[in-house]
């Protein structure tokens, strides 16, 4: 990897063909070698750089199909070989697959509707299956490899921000580090930081001085991107995780306590007001908080949408459309760029309220299966938070998606050690098992 990574960009800097090839033909290499671990860490990085609008990383975006057509291809062999049977929980995932074809049939864009779709399956289909069978075979080591490169964006854009500073900000105000905008540096913020204490809490011997650098550059990067949902997420998190990582009581305590009275607060107090007072309005951007910068027209126009098939909507990539291809001019007027920005309306326009329901009952019941209430609960909570004000969770092939789906698998498969060693062999359930089921 070491190597494999800065020819990569190397290459990408002068040629988008050659880059894709190199790449295909590295995976293709690490995978006949057996370095699952790496090609997962190339995965990622592919995601996290396919964000980015620098026009030297452009190459990434279409190398994150290339790797998930590869890593599906190569997931049916391994099916094939019985080296692992089809996940259940993938085969819950079905029937949201099923509404999300039966819609394109209201779709105006099918092509797009198609392609996202494939996309949007293979990411589970290779979470669940590649990716769950290598957190097996590696544990905590993968887990924390992912990491490290998560930790290398931050370390990265920060010291690029003295040198280059117009291209790791938006516009040379807001700083974006190496993602594509202020909220997606804000967002890999949220969801990095789980991963980081989770890891941290479960390798002792990491060194303070990494652990204090590392918190310094996390917390410097959200707040020079001033992303008003990821302090809100991050700091839900810090919050929920402090409340329910000590025990019962102090859970309870916070639940009907201190959490009732910081809603009093919020509930009784005026905000903005607070804000003015501070001094904080342009850090905060108070100017454009009414509307969200846009996102407030931007729901209400999906809304319209949504009404127009509100039962199992109109396919992936009708809210896109719409909001891309027939841009209204209020939406332009506000300064609103991009989709609809709510993952739960995003869902809803374009899979319906069956769709919604599915996909989202999915979620919870895999939450319900991942053990560790005391972390993933936090955990949800902060992902619910942020998918309110950006629509990541509707995108397949986003850096945050993934991150999202690697927590996941990886308490999938970390409750499921647990339950092996905690059970005797006496006791096991001597009932067939279901042939090609996991």
């Amino acid at each position: 990897m070491t190597v494999i990574i800065p020819i990569l960009f190397l290459i990408g800097a002068f040629s988008e063909l050659l880059a894709l090839g190199f790449a295909a033909g590295a995976t293709i290499y690490l995978l006949r070698l057996g370095r699952h671990d790496s090609i997962i860490l190339l995965l990622v990085i592919a995601c996290i750089f396919g964000d980015t609008r620098n026009d030297l990383f452009i190459f990434a975006r279409p190398l994150r199909v290339v790797m998930m057509i590869i890593l599906s291809s190569y997931s049916f062999w391994e099916f094939r070989l019985g080296i692992y049977q089809i996940n259940r929980f993938f085969l819950a995932f079905m029937p949201f697959v099923a509404v999300s074809v039966l819609a394109m049939i209201f779709s105006p864009a099918l092509d797009m509707a198609i392609s996202k779709t494939f996309a949007f399956v293979m990411l589970y289909f290779v979470g669940l299956h590649y990716i769950h069978h290598r957190f097996r075979q590696l544990h905590i080591t993968l887990l924390k490899d992912i990491m490290y490169v998560l930790h290398l964006v931050f370390f990265i854009g920060l010291l690029l921000l003295p040198i280059l500073p117009s291209m790791v900000s938006y516009g040379g105000l807001r700083y974006n580090g190496l993602l594509g905008n202020p909220n997606g540096m804000g967002l890999f913020t949220v969801l990095t930081t789980p991963i980081t204490i989770y890891v941290f809490s479960k390798q002792p011997n990491i060194s303070k001085r990494y652990r204090s650098l590392t918190w310094f550059a996390i917390i410097l990067s959200l707040a020079l991107c001033s992303s008003r949902n990821s302090i809100l997420s991050f700091s839900l998190f810090w919050m929920t995780y402090a409340a329910f990582r000590g025990n019962s009581y102090k859970g309870l305590i916070y639940s009907f306590v201190l959490a009732p009275m910081v809603l009093l607060f919020i509930f009784n107090i005026d905000l903005v007001e607070l804000v003015y007072s501070l001094g904080l309005e342009k850090y905060l951007r108070m100017k454009d908080i009414e509307s969200g910068s846009g996102r407030t027209h931007a729901w209400e126009h999906a809304t319209t949408i949504f009404w127009d098939n509100p039962l199992i909507g109109c396919g992936f990539a009708c809210e896109e459309y719409s909001f891309i291809y027939k841009f209204n001019f209020k939406l332009w007027a506000t300064g609103h760029q991009g989709g609809v920005h709510n993952s739960y309306l995003a869902f809803l326009v374009n899979t319906g309220v069956v769709g919604t329901g599915l996909y989202f009952g999915y979620i919870l019941s895999i939450f319900k299966r991942m053990g560790d209430y005391r972390f993933t609960i936090p955990f949800l909570g902060a992902v619910a938070l942020s998918a309110i004000f950006e629509s990541w969770l509707f995108s397949s092939l986003n850096p945050f998606h993934i991150l999202f789906l690697c927590v996941m698998v990886w308490f999938l498969v970390d409750s499921r050690t647990h339950e092996l060693m905690d059970s005797e062999i006496g006791t096991r359930d001597l009932q067939p098992s279901i042939p090609f089921v996991s």
